[in-house]
């Protein structure tokens, strides 16, 4: 990490905490706003995750300066100057989206903030810093609903304190249209309360068969609890129970914004287009949602894509195909599929017990249906997406690399969501035997730890070489078993440095510092 890098992030770090503290005194200076009693010693996140990817292009001068100024602004609490230099820096680095989310929410701009900060989760869905705020400041303009959306849905990344609290300041409110607390609350009311944070912290744990076996003790006395059950599984990814614990609830109450927004994703996950629309619909119309918005896009560019494909099944998977185009590769792709789910899967000790979507698009197809940059070969997103043209031209060997290359991607994802891109990609090299040169660490590994998307197309394939080349090191050195420790690791939340140390006894600060710069 060089000085000017080392500066900024410092400086990031001194504005979160000040963030935090203003946002602390605010609260305190409002007595007649139903706010929760903050712990004044308690700290937050980052704002931004510098280790996931840089907060800004260190050949981008001009921005490093306006990005500098506009922090010292907002370290003087000088908000009003700060937001126009941060709007001006959201298309440098949208993480500026959420810095600038905070600041309109410390001015009680809270729509502005709620604008801002729904599009950082456009990016990052599970950002909790952002779906806190949200929820603060929906709390703010009355909206107890979507505040407690988005307080259910950050405690189910991360345990907060606050949060917790805040849910419970606006089941009052909404529940009894009275005080924040009552003075001799319901017993009843307060178990479930009490069990519905236990299967809350759980979640947040990633221990979700733990969760489910909390939320069943209340099943039949909360809502909340149906909502966590069907999550639950949703994460597990048994879509199907998933879905009849959502449709539970909407028999109920047919506009359940939390409910057909769940309950959309899960038809998704299974292919059906079609109910996944319908719930799409049925929560808009309910509430706005920018998230569903782009499932709704993504819905309407697939369901174009995929007229006249069949379906074939297997125990392991469901593969989706042009029946005029690849009718005769079904079975050669299938017999792939398979002994992929059999070698990575004995290499990464891990066999998904739900069968996998693979989708095989033709070129002009898989394009209009991902919106990928041209040189993606394969796309995982949930689902395996491969672009297939001329299929009986193209090698088996060359399609069998590009398919063991996304379901390794597949395994990754379902062992872990916690995995820096270099390491997914490296192992997806690795295990697909491709015949990659090797190279050293060129691009800084740091930079390479969010989606290559980013990357200025002349750097893709140096970015594939060195990911492919630290793995080659890590699996040569350590052996594929640390490598299967790092991932339980990461599946457990832990730090990249903590997982490190778990699986290769060093940090990982010292493994980029160390590798590859000879």
């Amino acid at each position: 990490m060089n000085k000017g890098r080392f500066i900024t992030y410092s400086i990031l770090f001194i504005t979160v905490c000040f963030v935090f503290y203003l946002y602390s005194r605010q609260t305190a200076e409002k007595p007649e706003t139903h706010t929760p009693d903050v712990d004044r010693q308690s700290t937050v996140e980052l704002p931004v995750d510098i280790s996931e990817e840089p907060v800004i292009n260190e050949s981008d001068n001009e921005n490093i300066a306006l990005f500098n100024k506009a922090v010292g602004l907002f370290n003087e609490k000088d908000f009003e100057s700060a937001i126009p230099l941060f709007e001006s820096l959201v298309d440098f680095d949208y993480k500026a989206l959420q810095v600038l989310g905070i600041s309109y929410f410390m001015t009680e701009e809270y729509e502005k903030a709620i604008a801002s900060l729904e599009k950082v989760l456009e990016v990052d869905g599970n950002d909790f810093l952002s779906m806190k705020y949200l929820s603060l400041s929906f709390y703010r303009i009355g909206d107890m609903d979507s505040s407690n959306f988005y307080a259910v849905s950050a405690l189910a990344v991360k345990e907060d304190s606050d949060l917790i609290k805040l849910l419970e300041i606006t089941d009052n409110i909404k529940r009894e249209n009275a005080s924040v607390f009552t003075s001799e609350p319901d017993t009843g009311r307060h178990r479930v309360k009490e069990v519905l944070r236990e299967g809350y912290n759980r979640m947040n744990d990633g221990d979700y068969n733990g969760a489910m076996y909390v939320f069943k003790k209340i099943e039949g006395e909360s809502t909340d609890a149906v909502i966590g059950l069907g999550i639950c599984h949703l994460k597990l990814g048994f879509y199907n129970a998933a879905i009849d614990y959502f449709a539970n609830v909407l028999a109920d109450n047919s506009e359940n914004f939390i409910a057909n927004k769940y309950a959309a994703i899960a038809y998704y996950k299974t292919d059906d287009i079609d109910k996944s629309l319908s719930h799409v619909e049925a929560a808009l119309a309910v509430k706005d949602d920018r998230e569903l918005h782009t499932l709704y896009d993504k819905l309407k560019r697939e369901s174009v894509a995929h007229k006249g494909f069949i379906e074939v099944s297997t125990l392991h998977f469901t593969l989706i195909y042009d029946g005029a185009e690849h009718r005769s590769a079904g079975r050669m792709v299938i017999d792939i599929l398979e002994d992929a789910y059999r070698t990575i899967g004995k290499e990464l000790d891990f066999f998904p017990d739900v069968p996998l979507s693979v989708i095989l698009y033709s070129d002009r197809k898989f394009y209009s249906a991902t919106e990928t940059p041209e040189w993606t070969r394969g796309l995982y997103d949930g689902k395996i997406r491969i672009p297939i043209k001329d299929i009986e031209r193209v090698s088996k060997r060359s399609i069998r690399k590009t398919i063991f290359h996304e379901y390794t991607h597949a395994v990754i994802h379902k062992m872990t969501p916690y995995c820096p891109q270099w390491l997914n990609e490296g192992l997806a090299e690795y295990l697909s035997k491709s015949d990659r040169k090797k190279t050293g660490q060129v691009i800084p590994l740091t930079d390479l730890e969010g989606s290559f998307f980013n990357l200025p197309k002349n750097k893709i394939s140096l970015a594939y070489m060195e990911s492919y080349s630290a793995v080659t090191y890590l699996v040569e050195k350590y052996g594929m078993y640390r490598i299967r420790r790092l991932l339980e690791s990461l599946s457990q939340s832990r730090s990249l440095n903590q997982a490190f140390r778990d699986a290769f006894y060093i940090s990982y600060d010292d493994f980029v510092n160390q590798w590859g710069r000879d």
